[in-house]
């Protein structure tokens, strides 16, 4: 379930194999004793798996943040755990003080309409929906007892969201009874596991902002848990668990839940859980639910690796649902070694013709699967024979934990530096566009080898998930506004110059993503490149770099922003660029939906000074008439192009946010080189998000930001009066700031 435990799921009946139970029990003892997994076909090795693609490394990297059996504990201030039945029938906000700092305020964009013109594979079939099971603290040493906001610049934060619809946390959260010596310790005994847990709530933020669910995980089985006690029926019908299930999920602002019901339980149980289930859909229709392919409803445990009439019935039916949708386990491609109607499955039409026969529609209710966690670039199940460009699929896409290769940097130490994570995001960019990097260049180059799970670092023989995933949107309407922030940081800057050097993590405050990383289009001999650039930035700890390769005179557009939305007469556009040699001719190119083959483009001028090396480069747009469905920028040299690209920002006026009021320190404490405070706050009424300050005379130092009305300062200076002095800022959408709100704590 965690990042220690390797869990992989399989197939029982696979020759050779583990059984899953038997994974989730050695996993449980740490990664020392993980069991390898092991090849899922026979046969010789191609002479490319003969040469294995090394990992990539950083030689200077200072080595794992911790050995392999221990954990950071329980970190100070705001900490998430697992939930059993007690606790969930327990819980309320009231008796959970911390919990508001898991809040997610945002609500779910909505998304454009598809438009094929401007996808980066106009072919692709925008029905298909992806949906990825994944670690939401990845590379966190608070992985079980987890805080969503940190100050580890090594987290991992995700930064593909237009490819995903539905997310689901996977992580394992120790309960609240375990204590710290314990939680420390991961080969100590009494280490008890939630079977429900919530999402960060930062990548609950994050997924809404660009459109995309964000899902809990229930996980059965956990040691200690007794079923039963899950799905107890009151006498006048309802089900406290189910209750609270729905209370929990609409107080933390998430979408649903994810059912890894993943243990034969008796068939009164299993009964009782889908009847469960059924009162809660029925009471919480909003409430996503997804299905393992795992537990039958008889309650035995028998992984189908498709869907059939053994396993269908979870959906219930069109008129009276229960799942939304079912994850296929992986086997449904070779089979492993299973036959007749149990699989494979290779072309997945069985299963959709099972789901369509029910009166489903198969894109929306069945998703087949690739593990991910074992296979990185070279897995078993390749889904992207089936969806490709001109080639549709019969189902949707599920992926397991693919961000596994930022975890085995995270396990040898390359994520803690500058260099070893532009490696890592390099990686990603490719699993995610490519190996080009290019979403319009997605496609393997050369063809995936056998044995699969093997030479799994080879990015060429992948296709990239834009290859098979059309790229989504939630541009409907102005202001589009980025700093090109990620969500995680070694430092952080305002208007270009140190706010603070401390290093951070808080996924939620990611910008909403380019909807292109980075779709670029040369002209004549011009190679050009796009990469995420810690180094330096104006706002946030990264910015683009931007640079031409080859060509004399160089000249490429960078697409940025699939949008839909109309563009109004007082209108502009801006970026902060640093360069530090003559800016090329740096223009915004916006293409009109209803000619989307004549894109319009208007230079930007310099305006003003620069500011710390950043220039603003603008134009006013207000003679652009009828709906935009793309807008890009195009660099034009006379030599070549090296700049960073800072921000864009396009918007009709500006807003100056009201000051945020009822700012409070309501407690605070002297702590080893410092102090730690808890801060509350009205949230504004036009307030985004805030940044909070820590002031001690003339110096000023970023604390944070965030999108809630709270805020654990976890460490910060205390002064020699051991007065604590705070500053509050609201943000609006479009970057305006209002004027600080302070409040002073006398310790």
């Amino acid at each position: 379930m965690t990042r220690k435990k390797r869990i992989a799921i399989q197939n029982v009946s696979e020759p050779g194999s583990l059984s899953r139970a038997m994974f989730i029990r050695y996993g449980a003892l740490g990664a020392a004793a993980a069991v390898a997994a092991p090849a899922l076909l026979s046969g010789t090795a191609s002479s490319a798996f003969a040469a294995d693609v090394p990992q990539p490394k950083d030689p200077q990297a200072p080595g794992a943040i911790l050995p392999s059996n221990r954990s950071g504990g329980i970190p100070a201030g705001p900490a998430s755990y697992g939930f059993l039945a007690a606790d969930i029938t327990s819980w309320t906000p009231s008796k959970d003080p911390q919990a508001k700092h898991f809040v997610c305020h945002i609500p779910r964009a909505t998304r454009i309409a598809p438009f094929a013109a401007t996808q980066a594979h106009p072919t692709l079939d925008p029905a298909t929906q992806l949906l990825a099971i994944d670690g939401d603290y990845r590379g966190s040493i608070y992985d079980e007892r987890a805080r969503a906001i940190g100050d580890e610049p090594y987290v991992y934060s995700f930064r593909y969201w237009q490819y995903l619809d539905i997310f689901s946390s996977w992580h394992g959260q120790l309960t609240p009874q375990v204590p710290n010596a314990t939680v420390v310790d991961r080969t100590a005994s009494g280490r008890s596991y939630g079977v429900l847990e919530i999402p960060n709530a930062g990548w609950t933020e994050a997924a809404h902002k660009n459109g995309a669910m964000s899902i809990s995980c229930w996980f059965w089985p956990r040691d200690g848990a007794v079923f039963a006690d899950f799905v107890k029926k009151n006498s006048d019908g309802s089900y406290p668990v189910a209750d609270k299930m729905i209370e929990i999920r609409k107080y933390f602002g998430f979408d649903g839940y994810f059912l890894n019901q993943e243990a034969s339980v008796s068939s009164a149980n299993a009964a009782a859980f889908k009847a469960m289930m059924q009162y809660l859909k029925a009471k919480d229709p909003q409430c996503y639910l997804q299905y393992y392919d795992a537990m039958l409803e008889n309650g035995s445990l028998s992984y189908q690796n498709m869907i059939n009439s053994s396993n269908v019935g979870w959906l219930g039916t069109p008129q009276k649902p229960l799942m939304d949708s079912i994850f296929m386990n992986y086997g449904w491609l070779r089979g492993w070694g299973t036959t007749g109607t149990a699989g494979p499955d290779p072309t997945l039409s069985k299963s959709a013709k099972t789901v369509t026969d029910r009166g489903f529609d198969a894109k929306k209710v069945a998703f087949g699967t690739t593990e991910f966690q074992q296979g990185i670039f070279n897995p078993s199940e390749i889904f992207g024979d089936l969806a490709a460009p001109g080639k549709k699929p019969p189902v949707s896409w599920g992926m397991f934990v693919p961000s596994e290769f930022w975890n085995k940097g995270c396990d040898d130490g390359t994520t803690r530096t500058v260099y070893g994570r532009s490696l890592y995001r390099g990686l990603e960019q490719k699993f995610w566009s490519g190996p080009k990097g290019d979403p319009s260049l997605s496609g393997r180059i050369s063809q995936p080898t056998s044995p699969y799970r093997k030479n799994v670092w080879n990015t060429d023989g992948f296709d990239g998930v834009a290859h098979s995933i059309v790229e989504k949107s939630p541009y409907s309407a102005l202001p589009i506004y980025t700093n090109f922030t990620i969500g995680v940081g070694s430092y952080f800057n305002l208007n270009g110059v140190s706010a603070s050097t401390a290093g951070w993590n808080n996924a939620g405050i990611a910008d909403p993503v380019l909807s292109w990383q980075y779709w670029t289009e040369n002209t004549g001999s011009t190679k050009s490149t796009v990469a995420l650039d810690e180094t330096v930035a104006w706002e946030g700890s990264h910015s683009l770099k931007v640079q031409s390769t080859a060509g004399a005179a160089p000249e490429f557009i960078v697409h940025l922003f699939k949008t839909d939305l109309m563009v109004t007469a007082q209108s502009t556009a801006s970026i902060k660029v640093k360069s530090s040699g003559t800016l090329p001719t740096i223009s915004v190119v916006l293409t009109p939906k209803a000619t989307p083959g004549s894109p319009l483009t208007i230079p930007l001028a310099a305006s003003g000074s620069a500011v710390n090396g950043w220039s603003t480069l603008s134009a006013a747009l207000g003679t652009i008439s009828g709906a935009i469905a793309r807008i890009s920028v195009k660099f034009s040299g006379t030599s070549a192009i090296n700049l960073n690209l800072g921000q864009f920002r396009l918007a009709a006026g500006s807003a100056t946010p009201t000051t945020p009021s009822g700012l409070t320190v309501s407690s605070a404490s002297a702590i080893s080189g410092g102090a730690s405070a808890f801060l509350d706050w009205t949230k504004a009424a036009d307030g985004y998000a805030y940044d909070i300050f820590a002031v001690n005379g003339s110096k000023r130092s970023w604390l944070g930001r965030c999108h809630r009305d709270c805020f654990f300062v976890a460490k910060t200076a205390l002064p020699s009066d051991r007065k604590l002095n705070f500053e509050l800022v609201a943000i609006a959408k479009d970057g305006g700031r209002s004027t600080a709100a302070t409040a002073s704590y006398q310790l």
